[in-house]
């Protein structure tokens, strides 16, 4: 036995390779072989080393920077912010890591990506959509054989809890409506109106025209290419937001948001009191809570949140419990809040 482990020694020397790991590795191997396979043991390891360089030198070494740059050309359907939000994961990757620009994408490992991840993004959500943007970078490397597997498949997402959001109260939305009418011409006035009582994200609002509101069916139209989720979908005018929009009205080609929006629109925040405090979605939040206190119809609001289901509905947008039936029937009526 001494004379056997002599020569497995000499046989590893120089490799970095104990024979506890040589024997970890064959059984590895062995343990993918079907029981009713035929060919012995050490004929099967062969083959599977044969092939495994057989593999391995179908490989294109293949630099990050090189292949990271085919992946944007690749992605270059994408609307402007999905491609923004690929760019600044590498960008924050790459000015943190520099070394990765030309080190093989057959050569990133899971391990040192993980840590990546852990060093350079913060928080789990931060996390998870970077991890997100490198599964998609990496599925196309596969496909182009660059590597031979998808190392982001082995990093599990973080857990994210969800901070509460609650809804604007009825003079908060008071303020922000008066602003948005008295600055700058009352231009951020349409897409304040459409986020808060129609429940639209802020990039949807962008990227719409007035001739995607239809007055006469009480409807507004998302467009697949305006969508976040890439779906279109219709959502309900209510009388409230009609009211708000008519004497506002545009030619149908014309946007809903200004020039220079996003700067006037936190101007407009800010003189309404949400100087550095302003959350991301609250309006929409906003909108989803007052019609669950109002209608109590969840698959109503489901259809114009755009949602697949209603378990997003119930678990993070909807949070009526600060809101009173008087607060609800106020927010949807443009007597109480305009005229008072």
């Amino acid at each position: 036995m001494q004379k056997l482990s002599e020569t497995a020694s000499q046989i590893l020397r120089g490799t970095d390779v104990s024979i506890v790991d040589a024997a970890r590795i064959v059984k590895n191997i062995l343990d993918t072989k079907r029981p009713n396979c035929e060919i012995s043991n050490i004929s099967y390891l062969s083959k599977f080393v044969s092939f495994g360089e057989i593999h391995f030198q179908s490989l294109r070494s293949v630099p990050l920077s090189c292949a990271l740059n085919l992946y944007l050309e690749k992605k270059s359907y994408l609307k402007p912010h999905s491609m923004h939000d690929i760019k600044r994961v590498f960008r924050r990757i790459l000015r943190m890591r520099p070394a990765l620009k030309s080190a093989g994408v057959s050569n990133i490992g899971a391990d040192c990506l993980e840590n990546y991840l852990e060093e350079i993004f913060a928080t789990p959500s931060q996390f998870n959509k970077a991890r997100i943007v490198l599964h998609g970078f990496f599925n196309f490397c596969l496909r182009k054989n660059f590597c031979a597997e998808n190392p982001l498949s082995k990093i599990p997402p973080k857990k994210v809890i969800e901070a509460e959001i609650f809804p604007l109260s009825i003079p908060q939305i008071k303020a922000l409506l008066a602003n948005s009418a008295a600055m700058y011409g009352g231009s951020c006035a349409p897409a304040c109106g459409i986020m808060l009582f129609a429940g639209i994200r802020p990039n949807e609002a962008r990227r719409m025209l007035w001739g995607d509101i239809d007055f006469t069916e009480r409807i507004i139209r998302i467009r697949r290419r305006s969508s976040k989720t890439g779906g279109a979908r219709q959502v309900e005018l209510h009388n409230v937001l009609k009211t708000w929009l008519s004497p506002r009205k545009k030619s149908p080609e014309e946007k809903i948001c200004p020039p220079g929006f996003d700067a006037k629109w936190k101007a407009v925040r800010g003189a309404s009191g949400f100087k550095g405090v302003w959350v991301q979605d609250v309006l929409r939040h906003t909108y989803a809570s007052y019609h669950a206190k109002k209608f109590r119809d969840l698959p109503r609001l489901q259809t114009d949140m755009g949602h697949f289901d209603l378990s997003l509905l119930r678990s993070r947008y909807v949070n009526a419990a600060r809101i009173s039936r008087a607060d609800a029937d106020a927010f949807f009526s443009a007597k109480k809040l305009f005229n008072s």
